[in-house]
């Protein structure tokens, strides 16, 4: 697989726009004025038979000169057949799991394999033939990750991996895409309006009629989804439903086999009937209308959207939008631009507002879960504790359903003065009414068609949360919801007087989506005042748990897991959370009520009594009593043990813990958005614009490079650490920064200062120093290895240092550390002598040498048998049985040969294993 430096090079990556004609239909023309213009041009082989598919690429290879690129992508292995008929392709999309015979095929007829995938899993299966990948996000057409294309962008970002982003994407949030270190964007339906877009007048009606919300999504609670737009009526889409409701127990193996009968009758895009067609197509269709009006035809647009990215990333270069004391800020009276995103039955802590507050967000307390009295029980330790010169919001839910809970909660609110009220699912008259009230009001607005209510009533702070979130979710996703509440304000920037203050959320938790974030934004600072929510991310601090808002097991279950299931789909109560029991469970029942035919309302109720308390149990390890009476002798909630925590537990996680392997401290968290996020972007800065520039011939020749080949370099992926003060590389880095001083005098649990040290240099068998730098206070646990207690003992630190800073360097890569899958990575370790328990053995071993030469000297035998035996007995109480026994774990848990073995082992890797000689290092 290639860099993306040389991919850079050799592709000429400044045509960043890639896009697909119509599927279905026999005319090449959008992707061959695409590739003309300055974009790549695609083209789709399915539904094609293998004549169409052979002329359409001969075609293209007449029409687009050899200096040009373009790609056809091969839907199955029977697709491939054309290349036999054809010269060569420059890009080959392989959107299937290819044999190697066939791998053989594609050898001589494409220049650039590409290998069309949906996630992380399917692109590391792929990585022995491909030159790059085209990931298909959630919002993309025919069938689609379960991750959205913020998430993925960060993902294969995070991995190394070169790749180029299908779904979602308009005009604005391309930059995003280029920031997350995609090489490009594929568009589909976003360019179908255009004039070089060779469909019909009357279909182009019919596909300017249709908005963000005609938009069918089938196995929405599998895996493996697949996205169609059309109207309601659609009679492709009703076929699909109907399938669907018949034949759950197919599961999702039945609803692909049926996917692909209806694809291959289907004509797409090629249709007479297209209001009843199987169309298969991104949901970024909705901007088209935009991108027609605003930019007319191809050329316009592909020369626009160059222009447009540069100025985004000059803009923010040097006007960064995160800043501490930015006027987001301001209007909320905290430091940083940063909300506390409120989580129900967690984030209702005193102690870990109080937190929050101190490292400068704002904290919001979630009441949304709480009866009136624990509400009143929270006001009244909050009042007492919370500093006053602090601030802080109240979270409530605006549900009409919960209409007598959520009125107690605003009367308590303004009973207790609280200075803002943030409303999530709540209507625009319930924000107005609020505010009136004296409340600053930040209200939810999921849909453009709510943001424009809020701004008819004037609201000036909302927040577009993405679908990426955890709990509780809506139909769109970040960039989607983003884009078109970005594409409303360039529309309508003449009727905005006062800049509005707009909170972004969803998929967000590092200094690199909000980098991404940043990019967007940049040609609307002059109308937005920009601010960061986050709420997964806070799951990963230690002060979380340490405050007891949220369990330790809830925090394990996020680490241990990469990936997250809605629930709630087929009701029309969506929610994100983490795979388990109760979440599979939960699946299978939505299944069986379609199954058995009843009501939406009826699968509705049986949904939330299934899911009452599930969350509260997951947060706080508690469940309602049944027996509670108010003002009796029991207590409202009763605490569950482990194994019901886990089975009944409904944990809640946005899609940011595929991004997460570690635990922080909120400052750090707080300094990724601000200042980390702020300095990635820039140091973006010159390879986003030399990506961008046009092309210029040029007579010059190229300087001879002084890299190193690429085969001769290092790149260092991931960081760990065990060393004096610092349990892990964030510590240690810490430690630098603030210039702490780890030397002291030797521990006594190291060795006695008055038998080894003398001040005397020329002492023998002596040290004339007595201070260094120790690791102390360290605990090892043998458990998390699958290393019995008793084996743990005989292992000397220097084996526990390494694999706990092993582990925390895989983790930082991004590589899985559960040892389940054999990883082929070698291990080499830097070492000089052994640990303490060596040093211990042996001294161990050489007491019976020392008592033979003390029984057998002449002084020892004079004293008498008496006063012998005595002595020896003393020294082999007091002394021998000061060092561990030797067993058959002692070699292994001691040889400095071992310690890389041990690494290999536990991690499961397959690469080769050596511990050499280090010195003193």
């Amino acid at each position: 697989m290639k860099t993306k430096k040389q991919l850079e090079k050799e592709l000429r990556l400044n045509e960043i726009i890639w896009g697909y004609s119509p599927k279905g239909i026999s005319n090449p023309q959008l992707a061959i004025e695409l590739s003309l213009k300055g974009g790549i041009g695609l083209i789709d082989l399915e539904g094609l038979e293998e004549s169409v598919s052979k002329k359409i690429i001969e075609t293209c290879s007449s029409k687009i000169p050899c200096d040009k690129l373009w790609g056809v992508r091969f839907p199955d292995v029977e697709s491939l057949s054309v290349l036999s008929e054809v010269d060569s392709i420059p890009i080959g999309i392989i959107a299937f799991e290819i044999e190697q015979d066939d791998l053989e095929k594609l050898v001589s007829k494409l220049k650039w394999k590409v290998a069309e995938v949906v996630n992380l899993d399917e692109a590391q299966k792929r990585t022995d033939w491909v030159d790059f990948f085209l990931v298909k996000g959630f919002e993309a057409g025919g069938k689609i990750s379960d991750q959205t294309s913020f998430i993925l962008i960060q993902e294969f970002n995070k991995a190394g991996f070169p790749f180029i982003i299908q779904g979602g994407f308009g005009v604005y949030n391309i930059v995003a895409a280029i920031v997350g270190g995609a090489l490009g964007v594929v568009l589909e339906g976003q360019l179908f309006l255009l004039p070089e877009c060779p469909l019909s007048s009357l279909t182009k009606e019919y596909l300017k009629k249709l908005d963000e919300n005609d938009t069918y999504i089938a196995g929405e609670s599998f895996s493996n989804k697949y996205r169609l737009i059309g109207k309601i009526a659609n009679s492709s889409i009703r076929e699909l439903k109907k399938f669907e409701k018949e034949n759950s127990d197919k599961g999702e193996e039945g609803l692909l086999e049926f996917l692909k009968q209806l694809s291959t009758k289907s004509h797409f895009f090629d249709s007479e009937e297209l209001k009843n067609s199987f169309l298969p197509c991104d949901i970024g269709l909705s901007f088209a209308p935009f991108i027609k009006e605003i930019f007319d035809d191809l050329r316009s647009f592909l020369t626009s959207i160059q222009d447009i990215i540069q100025d985004q990333i000059k803009t923010v270069s040097t006007n960064w939008p995160f800043e501490e004391g930015s006027e987001f800020a301001k209007s909320l009276e905290i430091n940083l631009p940063i909300i506390q995103g409120p989580m129900a039955n967690i984030t209702d802590k005193t102690d870990f507002a109080i937190k929050v507050a101190e490292e400068g967000a704002l904290p919001v307390l979630a009441m949304g879960g709480l009866l009136k009295e624990e509400v009143e029980e929270l006001f009244a330790e909050f009042n007492s504790k919370f500093p006053k010169n602090q601030n802080y919001a109240g979270g409530i839910i605006g549900l009409e359903v919960m209409k007598e809970r959520r009125e107690a909660h605003i009367s308590l609110m303004a009973k207790n003065k609280t200075p803002i009220c943030l409303i999530a699912a709540g209507s625009i008259q319930l924000a107005t009414r609020i505010q009136k009230m004296g409340m600053k009001t930040i209200i939810h607005t999921p849909a453009l068609s709510l943001f424009k209510e809020a701004m008819k009533y004037g609201h000036q702070h909302v927040i577009l949360e993405g679908s990426e979130c955890g709990g509780h979710i809506g139909i769109f996703t970040s960039l989607t919801l983003w884009e078109s509440i970005l594409q409303y304000l360039s529309n309508n920037a003449n009727q905005i007087s006062e800049k509005i203050n707009i909170v972004f959320a969803g998929g967000i938790g590092d200094e690199l989506g909000t980098a991404m974030v940043a990019g967007m934004i940049g040609n609307h600072l002059d109308l937005i005042n920009p601010g960061i929510q986050m709420g997964t991310a806070y799951l990963f601090t230690d002060e979380i748990v340490k405050t007891k808002a949220l369990t330790s097991l809830y925090q394990e279950k996020l680490l241990d897991s990469n990936i997250t299931r809605v629930i709630g789909s087929t009701v029309n109560t969506r929610a994100r959370v983490i795979p388990s029991e109760f979440v599979s469970q939960t699946i299978e029942n939505e299944r069986n009520w379609i199954k058995e035919g009843l009501s939406i309302s009826e699968r509705k109720k049986l949904y939330e009594k299934d899911n009452l308390g599930a969350l509260r149990i997951a947060a706080k390890a508690e469940i309602w009593n049944e027996d509670y009476v108010p003002e009796g002798d029991l207590t409202q909630f009763n605490l569950v043990d482990e194994k019901d925590h886990v089975s009944l537990g409904c944990f809640m996680a946005g899609e940011i813990i595929s991004l997460k392997r570690n635990v922080v401290q909120i400052k750090d968290l707080h300094y990724d958005i601000v200042v980390s996020g702020k300095e990635l972007f820039r140091n973006k800065r010159n390879s986003i614009e030399k990506m961008l520039e046009r092309d210029v011939v040029s007579d010059v020749p190229e300087i001879q490079s002084l890299e190193l080949p690429s085969q001769n370099r290092i790149a260092i992926v991931g960081l760990g650490c065990i060393f004096p003060d610092s349990a892990n590389i964030s510590e240690y880095w810490e430690n630098i920064i603030s210039k702490k001083y780890s030397i002291t005098e030797v521990p006594d649990s190291r060795w006695d200062k008055n038998i080894h040290f003398d001040e005397d240099k020329t002492a023998q068998n002596k040290t004339y120093s007595k201070i260094g730098a120790f690791i102390e206070d360290y605990k090892f646990n043998s458990i998390n290895y699958r290393i019995p207690p008793k084996i743990s003992d005989s292992m000397d630190s220097v084996q526990k240092w390494s694999l706990d800073a092993a582990k925390q360097a895989l983790e930082d890569a991004g590589i899985s550390t559960d040892g389940k899958n054999r990883l082929p990575i070698a291990v080499i370790i830097g070492n000089s002598v052994g640990g303490e328990i060596q040093r211990k053995t042996n001294k161990g071993i050489f007491v019976s040498e020392f008592l033979f030469e003390l029984e057998n000297n002449e002084v020892f035998k004079s004293l008498g048998e008496e006063k012998q035996n005595s002595l020896l007995q003393i020294l082999k109480e007091k002394y021998a049985e000061k060092f561990p026994p030797v067993t058959e774990d002692s070699m292994p848990g001691e040889l400095s040969n071992i310690i890389s073995g041990r690494i290999a082992n536990v991690f499961n890797l397959t690469g080769k294993s050596m511990t050499t000689d280090a010195a003193c290092a």
